[in-house]
Order: C-alpha cells, then structure tokens, then sequence
C-alpha cells in the first residue's frame, strides 16, 4: 500500500471552507461587505465572489480605506447589517479608520471576520468600541464562537492555513510587503508564523499514516535554528500530546517511517537575488507590473493568469524565449489545419496545444501574451538595459569601476531603485563602502532625489543591508558595531555563517522492511524548503527546474513568507525612511 502524494490545493480549499462558514454565522440578508482592500486578490484567488456573495447574503463591496468616510451615512441605513473583513494584521491606523467610520454608523449590525484573529487584536478591537469582553475572556477564549464585543459588534475569527501559489509554493503573508517589513523589524512573528505552518503541513491528514515525519533537517542561520529548535522540542510533540492518542504517538514515533527531509534558509544567507532584476517570464512581470495572485496589477486593464495555460508554460522561461515561443505556437496552430501529417519535432507544441482548447481559445491567449510581452518591452528603456547590463558584468569589475558606473547612474538620474540595487551589490560584493565614499554618496542621492533618498540611505545602514567600512581600520566591527554575520568576508567559509544545524531524526538504512522490491511504487518523499523572509520569481523557477531533476517520487515543497522582488524592499525602505 503507498500513500498518496500531497495535494496542496487542499489548504486553499479548507481556508475557503472556513470563509464560508463564519459568513454563514451571519444571519441576516441584504447585507453590505467591507473589505479591506489587501484581501481582495487573496480572496479572488481562493474563489470567484458570487460565491461569497451568496454565501454572506451581499451584492455590494465598498472599501476600507479613507474613502470610505467620505460617503453618506444614509448610503449605509439600507442595509441590514454590515460585513467587514479584515486580516490579522491591522495595522493601528486601519483600526481607527474603522473605529472613525463605524461611529458615524447608528443602528446597523457590524459583523468583523478577521484573518487568524489574535488575543491582542481581538483586545484592540474590545478596547476600540468600549467592549463588553473583559480581560480574562479574552485570553481564556479559544475564538471558535462568534464574540459579542457589543451588543451592534461581533467579531468571528477566520481560521487560515499556508496559501498554495502553485508550483509547490506555500505563502503565509499576504500583507504590502510580502513580510519582508518583519523581517527585518520583527523576525520572531515570522518564525511562529512559519513553525504553525509547518505543523499544519506535516499533519495535513488526520489519519496518521499519511503524517509528514522528518529524517532529516538541516538548518543556516541564528533564525532557522530558533525555528528548528521550536518545531522539534515544542510544537511537534504538543501536536501529538494534543491530537494522537498514546498508542497513535507510539507508532509515529517508533513504527512510522520517516519521509520528509527539512532545510530551513534565512534571506539574509544571500540577497543579490532580491537586489537583481528577473528574467525570467513571470519574475519580469512582477518586478515591471506586480503580480498579485496571479493577476496583473499594474496595467491598465488587469489581467488574470489564472487557468491560463500557456502562461504556465511560459512562465518559467527566460523573456528572450518568449517571442519565439509565442511565434511558433502561433505558426504551428495556423499549420494544424492543413496538415494531417505528424511531426516529431513538434510533439511538444502538439501536446500544448492540446491543454489550450479551441482554436479561439488559442488564438486569445498568444494575443493576451503578446501584448503582456509588448507592455514589457515598452518599459525595458535604455537605462533599464544598461542596468542590465551592469548587473551581468559587475563581478568583472573591481570597486573603482563599480563605483565609476555608480557615478555615471547618478549622472544621467536613473531611477532611483536602480540606484538602490547598485549600492547594495556593490557592497555586498567588496563586503562594505567605504566610509570615504559615503559622503559623495549621500550628496549625490540628497541632489537628485531628495532628503527622503538620504533618510533611505541611512535605513539601509540601520537595517545591515548595507556596511560601511571604516578607513581607520581594517576591523569594521569594531568601529561601527553593525554585525552582520553572513557577509564577514564574501568567501564561502564565511558568507554561509552563523548557527548551522544538521541533525538526524530518525535513520531505518539497515531496515530491511524499508527497501522496495518487485512492482511496488514507492511512497512519495517530500524535500521541505523554509524559506525566512521570503522567496523570489527566479528562485521559483530555480526550484522548479531542479524537480525535474529528481527522482518523481521526491517532491520539493517551499514554504515562506511571500514572494519579494527589490520593488517591494525599496517600498520598505522608502516607507520606513
């Protein structure tokens, strides 16, 4: 008997199912939502909105953001009661925005479903509108009821699991930054996040023999060994203590098999993928677009690549690819008709056509990438492939010449993000600036783009991403006392440094039960990848071409924070600064 390979889509399906039941808690009809904005492609990503809308009894969806109190109370009084929905992490200046528009409210039910709601939240909330839930309520409260805070108020907690992005990539931060914010603010909220995670993966099935159980784990940095350490002295054995019985946990812990193997990364181990822009199909999109979800933000006309076949085997090209791609599907559909004859070297083409559907069908999706592919190659000005151009021979130049180039971008004002990027590969490749240098630096950013690209410049100080050597001595440390760890020295001894762990759970190579003879399929092995502060396009499609290489019993699963580009770490910056 085998197990059978996990499906991750059934992490989405559950958060839905979740969904949909707090909205059915709602009794009332003509209802109104209230969404905060950043869940909305979360939401069209689990599901298509008639189907909220049915399920929470609405037709109409406005806002939470200012807007919002710019519309007329009497707008409001048509309704029953009001839906709001909100994730777990409100900011404080979104909760008195809600706080502001629902005390200009009188007499509507105020129903407030948040994503995964916390005790703190939940305490924010009761505090906001003069609660009735007193303090020990709140810590005491398991949250699996409705919670009347007031008698007009009550707030349900929608209960989420990791998101399945495809290509075997779990998400758990859906915020403006894709968690690359705590990161670097606040680091232990991201390894609780991804440790709870990590227990609902392993145990995705209640049955326990089709349980994740880890032989081996291995671990880079001081965050990945808090995680580890987390996860196998604490959040494993409550897990069993709490839903196995004792006959269960005996056999998962001395009978069942081990058939996963940990690796956890911090995205401090290496940033130049961060820093440099993507070439590959979908990684150019989000860096020049934005992808959120599978749907293009930032055009004129948002497209969705959801379903889309021929995106998916586009995807993972690199964009001088596609043009060609695009140009011979399109002969060999117009050829198809013509001739009955097969081809070999085409089976490929046959076989993507086949997945496209009708000839229509065909002939909408390679004009949707074709414009998609137009809109890109309209942004890729000048500057932007000169900055391309620098990024591929920059580790052919020694720093005068980097900072040569550095000079002459700043000359001719090329956006600032590019600017960004150059400074920090510049030091992370020489490991630091040099202090001499940080003055003309600073002169040149405050010249061209301002005070606030000065404040940036010093966030980037303040944050490690960028070291600033001291002339004085060879010992930066000493002087500046902004240890970073994983950069001493740029050398491999060195540039992977910091706590490593490697350890061996759970060995059966001398169980002779263990080996597969005769016709029997193996059971499927899981390599996880935890991925500390975030994953890139580039690095998706690295991961996915490195499946392929393994044997098909053995399935790469990567769990992270979100997926980051250098836009949203320069947004950061820029909005920390």
């Amino acid at each position: 008997m085998t197990q059978d390979a996990l499906n991750l889509e059934q992490f989405n399906e559950t958060t839905l199912q979740n969904l949909l039941t707090q909205l059915s808690k709602i009794y009332s009809s003509n209802n109104l939502l209230i969404l905060d904005p950043i869940l909305s492609p979360y939401l069209n990503n689990l599901t298509q909105f008639s189907k909220l809308k049915q399920a929470g009894k609405f037709q109409n969806i406005v806002w939470l953001n200012q807007a919002i109190l710019s519309i007329e109370s009497n707008v409001f009084s048509k309704y029953s009661s009001l839906i709001v929905i909100i994730p777990g992490t409100f900011s404080s200046e979104n909760l008195s925005l809600l706080g502001k528009f629902v005390s200009t409210i009188h007499g509507l039910k105020v129903n407030i479903i948040v994503q995964d709601l916390s005790k703190s939240l939940l305490y924010q909330i009761n505090s906001l509108f003069d609660g009735i839930v007193s303090f020990n309520n709140i810590l005491e409260n398991s949250f699996d009821k409705p919670i009347t805070v007031t008698t007009g108020i009550k707030v349900y907690n929608w209960v989420t699991c990791p998101i399945y992005t495809g290509d075997e990539i779990l998400i758990c931060d859906i915020t403006e930054f894709s968690g690359l914010d705590q990161y670097f603010t606040n680091p232990l909220v991201q390894v609780n996040q991804l440790t709870k995670s990590l227990i609902e993966l392993m145990f995705h099935n209640k049955s326990v023999g089709k349980f994740l159980k880890l032989k081996n784990v291995y671990g880079k940095g001081n965050h990945s060994d808090l995680l580890i350490k987390q996860l196998l002295d604490v959040k494993i054995p409550e897990y069993l203590s709490e839903n196995l019985t004792k006959l269960e946990t005996e056999f998962y812990d001395s009978k069942f098999h081990s058939n996963a193997n940990l690796i956890v990364l911090e995205r401090n181990i290496d940033f130049i993928p961060v820093l440099f822009n993507q070439l590959n199909y979908h990684g150019i999109i989000d860096d020049l677009f934005d992808i959120k979800f599978d749907t293009i933000e930032d055009q004129e006309k948002s497209q969705t690549l959801a379903q889309d076949e021929l995106y998916s085997d586009l995807k993972h090209l690199n964009f001088s690819n596609i043009g060609a791609r695009l140009n011979k599907l399109a002969k060999f559909i117009q050829q198809q008709y013509k001739s009955t004859s097969p081809d070999d070297n085409l089976q490929d083409m046959k076989q993507l056509v086949s997945k496209l559907g009708s000839l229509t069908l065909q002939q909408d999706l390679i004009k949707k990438h074709t414009i998609i592919g137009e809109n890109i190659l309209n942004k890729m000005n000048n500057e932007y492939q000169e900055f391309l151009e620098f990024q591929n021979d920059l580790f052919e130049m020694d720093y005068k010449l980097q900072l040569s180039k550095l000079k002459y971008f700043f000359n001719c004002n090329f956006p600032v993000n590019f600017l960004w990027s150059s400074i920090l590969l510049i030091g992370i490749i020489n490991d630091g600036i040099s202090s001499k240098d940080l003055p003309w630096i600073g002169q040149e950013l405050q010249d061209n783009y301002g005070l606030s690209a000065v404040l940036s410049l010093e966030e980037l100080i303040k944050y490690k991403l960028l070291r600033i050597i001291q002339e004085s001595s060879s010992d930066f440390l000493s002087n500046l006392g902004l240890k970073r760890p994983n950069w001493d020295n740029l050398g491999l001894s060195t540039m992977f440094s910091g706590k490593t762990l490697d350890i061996n759970l759970d060995d059966h190579s001398d169980d002779k039960t263990a080996s597969q003879t005769g016709n029997i399929i193996p059971n499927p092995e899981y390599i996880i990848i935890v991925l500390i502060g975030g994953i890139t396009r580039s690095e998706i499609t690295c991961f996915k071409y490195l499946q392929e290489k393994l044997d098909k019993n053995k399935q790469i699963i990567v769990l992270t924070n979100g997926i980051v580009n250098n836009t949203k770490l320069f947004k950061f910056i820029n909005k920390t600064s």
